[in-house]
């Protein structure tokens, strides 16, 4: 029987949006999503029963590499201050700062997750082999049908869940049509048009800022917080308003994917088969003013940006 996947869910920084997405799961549900993936959890802030003392105690045993711990997931951002000391922010119970036993633990881990936007900085500040190859795959959901798009994801799962469940035994719902399959489809092309929104804005940007706030002390992270991601911002809630309104208006590729669960413009679509009522054109009405206030506002506040 395979072993387990040891994971310890950390958060910090006031950050649990990723813990509340996941446990809003319905097709499949986190817990049985994670028991066909093999991941066992040692310990959950959200999740778990243990607190206080046997925390501390499992935190303790990892660190000296008493627990084997072979995936350790940090939720939030990690508070440095004051002075680079992170004392703001102590771990519950101890005199230790989070940032302390995040670097602690993670020498202990096999894999550190930290979950983020970066293909834009690997693509326009990193230089290295097979970068335009690379690059001419990550446009190429741009340039495929939407219908193409799906049935390729759609076999593509299949065919993983039948080579599963003929030489493992294990049918895992992660591949079957329904909620994680439709991220996957939203996924492959809405990351694109957020790294080209970005990169667009990080030409721009001049390097010497970054040099500049490094001679004068400030390490890589404070420089990226405080100087990039501040140049950055227009972009990155431009980027944002465009991956929603895409993803909410997809039809073509999330109809493939859907499963039994339709999303709101399908479920419209499946209404209007059957004829028009007055609540389908509320509904549709309604959808209309949102995104395009939403699109105003967008470009609204990107102009406001990049006056200041």
């Amino acid at each position: 029987m395979k072993r387990l996947q040891n994971v310890l869910w950390l958060q910090s920084g006031g950050c649990g949006g990723c813990t509340m997405s996941l446990l809003c799961a319905e097709a499949p549900g986190l817990l049985s999503m994670l028991e066909t993936a093999g991941v066992r959890f040692l310990w959950h802030p959200s999740l778990s029963e243990a607190s206080g003392e046997e925390v501390l105690l499992l935190l303790e045993r990892i660190r000296e590499g008493e627990q084997a711990l072979d995936l350790l997931c940090v939720e939030g951002s990690m508070l440095r201050g004051p002075n680079g000391s992170g004392r703001f922010h102590l771990l519950a119970g101890t005199d230790t700062p989070m940032i302390q036993w995040v670097s602690d633990l993670a020498a202990r881990a096999r894999y550190t997750v930290a979950v983020g936007t970066c293909a834009a900085f690997l693509f326009e500040q990193e230089e290295f082999r097979f970068k335009q190859g690379l690059y001419f795959l990550m446009l190429a959901p741009l340039v495929v049908p939407g219908v193409i798009l799906g049935i390729s994801i759609l076999l593509f799962s299949n065919t993983l869940g039948t080579h599963f469940e003929e030489s493992w035994k294990i049918d895992v719902e992660l591949f079957r049509p329904g909620f994680w399959l439709v991220v996957l489809g939203q996924f492959s092309f809405i990351a694109t048009l957020v790294t080209l929104v970005v990169s667009a804005r990080l030409r721009k940007f001049d390097r010497t800022l970054e040099e500049a706030a490094m001679n004068l002390g400030a390490n890589r992270f404070e420089v990226i917080w405080h100087i990039t991601l501040k140049f950055l911002r227009p972009a990155l809630v431009g980027a944002g308003a465009v991956a929603f309104l895409m993803s909410f208006e997809n039809f073509n590729t999330t109809l493939f994917l859907v499963g039994y669960e339709a999303t709101l413009p399908i479920n419209l679509y499946l209404q209007v088969r059957d004829g028009s009522t007055p609540v389908i054109n509320a509904i549709s009405f309604l959808l209309i003013v949102g995104t395009s206030l939403l699109a105003l506002m967008n470009l609204y506040f990107s102009r406001k940006g990049e006056s200041s």
